[in-house]
């Protein structure tokens, strides 16, 4: 699926997000961008902006290779419209049991165009219709299947698709993709996952674009992964397009179930099962987790461990969570709860003249440079994120020897929420303390 262009955080979610895609060297734009990609919404922070330097983004997207590039790119601009005519109303539903016949070769733009029309309520009427068949296109070889179309049920236009994907097997069903979000990130989402008879995994969430409910966007979602790499991924916007600015209705048409219901229809099996062969690695390529071959990502329970005995007298974590490189917890210090956010990143893998792009010291100008040449920069933001009262408290440092540690306070429970208390628990200074400490050297794998 497209990028979302409304995200504030679009940038660093496009990078952990591409890395993550390029892991398994197949571009899964609607499977990843949309779970993964939405749970990296839900900490749609100014702090993320600014967590990861462009150029040096860019240098870790060329050493991934195209299967991150690939999946960058937003299929909006390249979109090949089916000259299908679509005739709304359901197919007979499949008798209960039965197995759906295998498709004779690959689901043309047209076929799939109808069964995706077929499968939603007849009484909705169809605009802007747009597919894919399980042939890659020449233009577009990187580029999934897929069915989209700006949908109207009465009560206002809102975007439906739905994409397909096949990724390598064995399948993880516990890849951090096919997890509910954190809830300290997203209050506001909710999630169900299921593992069902077959052995495959759904995942149906309902959320805002902003996790502060700011605007009103929200994109619900169903993924369901198969145990044969097989990945479905249904999205619905309450806008007329995935990256309208204009609300055209409060909520997204179809209900939780009826994604749920709609992502596990047997009619699918056709398009499913004709879906081509995940992207070989390249000669001299890597394989496995970048995360781990081209980066130091340590664990949120190295960070949380380290983080905990550099607090100050007095305050111990609760309410712990994180994702990737980020842990988070509260502290109370008697006068209300308050976040804290630690972020831990070795960019020591930068080469000079091998990577492209430039240093991550270039993201550190004008800090302020301490006497063994830790780069520190400083901030505190009130009214943060657009939340009247809410207040951040910001260290980033970056040590000469490329190891960067953000620190963050909040006089809130979660950046999304009101604040608890006048002020952040934890100064600017004490945040300095906890991020220039030796004792990360140990969070290192």
């Amino acid at each position: 699926m497209p990028i979302d262009e409304s995200s504030d955080d679009s940038f660093e979610n496009s990078f952990a997000l591409a890395l993550r895609t390029a892991a398994d060297v197949s571009p899964e734009r609607g499977t990843e961008a949309l779970a993964l990609g939405a749970a990296r919404r839900g900490q749609r922070r100014k702090r993320r902006r600014n967590a990861l330097a462009g150029a040096t983004t860019l240098a870790v997207l060329v050493a991934c290779g195209s299967a991150a590039t690939a999946w960058l790119t937003p299929r909006a601009a390249t979109t090949v419209t089916s000259t299908a005519t679509v005739t709304t109303g359901p197919s007979p539903s499949p008798t209960p049991g039965a197995t759906t016949a295998s498709p004779a070769g690959p689901v043309s733009d047209a076929q799939l165009l109808t069964t995706f029309s077929s499968l939603l309520p007849p009484s909705w009427s169809l605009g802007q219709p747009a597919s894919q068949g399980t042939e890659p296109h020449p233009a577009h070889p990187d580029r999934g299947a897929y069915a989209s179309a700006t949908v109207d049920d009465g009560h206002g236009k809102a975007f439906v698709e739905v994409t397909f994907r096949r990724g390598s097997t064995p399948v993880d069903m516990s890849v951090e993709w096919m997890q509910c979000p954190d809830k300290t990130a997203e209050p506001y989402t909710v999630c169900s996952r299921t593992t069902r008879a077959d052995g495959s995994t759904l995942l149906v969430l309902q959320r805002y674009r902003r996790p502060d409910r700011q605007g009103g966007f929200q994109q619900w979602s169903a993924v369901l992964l198969r145990p044969d790499g097989t990945v479905l991924t249904l999205i619905e916007d309450n806008t007329a397009t995935i990256s309208d600015s204009q609300l055209t209705r409060v909520d997204p048409p179809l209900t939780a179930a009826q994604l749920a219901a709609l992502a596990t229809d047997p009619r699918w099996d056709p398009v499913l099962a004709t879906l081509p062969a995940p992207n070989v690695p390249p000669s001299g390529g890597f394989s496995g987790d970048p995360m781990k071959l081209n980066f130091n990502w340590p664990s949120t329970d190295k960070i949380l461990a380290t983080a905990g005995p550099l607090l100050p007298a007095g305050l111990t974590e609760s309410d712990t969570g994180g994702t990737d490189f980020t842990a988070h917890f509260t502290v109370d210090d008697g006068h209300g709860k308050s976040l804290t956010e630690v972020s831990v990143q070795d960019w020591s893998v930068f080469k000079p003249g091998v990577s492209s792009g430039a240093d991550i010291t270039s993201s550190f100008r004008g800090a302020t440079a301490l006497p063994d040449g830790t780069l520190v920069m400083r901030s505190t933001e009130k009214d943060y994120s657009d939340e009247k009262g809410l207040v951040r408290n910001h260290v980033d440092i970056l040590r000469p020897d490329h190891l960067r540690i953000i620190a963050d306070s909040f006089n809130s429970t979660a950046p999304a929420l009101a604040p608890t208390r006048a002020l952040p628990t934890l100064t600017l200074d004490q945040l300095q303390a906890l991020a220039t400490s030796a004792s990360w050297e140990s969070a290192k794998n």
